[in-house]
């Protein structure tokens, strides 16, 4: 939530900017929420990243242990 209203916040300055003529003042500000919501993007996107890689190196092959973990005692002919 407060992601949400840092966006609202920035927003509300912005059109504030933008009806007091500051029209540079108004890129600034706009320009400095995108760019504070990219590097966000950016290191989740790392973060997925590196969890994904983690999960490929913890897989099971294929062919580990096929018989579920029962073993195989033969078969007792009397």
């Amino acid at each position: 939530m407060i992601d949400e209203m840092i966006v609202v916040e920035a927003c509300n300055k912005t059109l504030d900017q933008i009806a007091d003529g500051d029209m540079d003042g108004a890129i600034a500000t706009i320009s400095t929420l995108r760019a504070d919501n990219q590097k966000k993007v950016d290191e989740f996107d790392k973060w997925a990243e590196e969890e994904s890689k983690k999960q490929e190196n913890m897989a099971v092959p294929d062919d580990y242990d096929r018989d579920g973990g029962v073993e195989d005692f033969g078969h007792n002919e009397h």
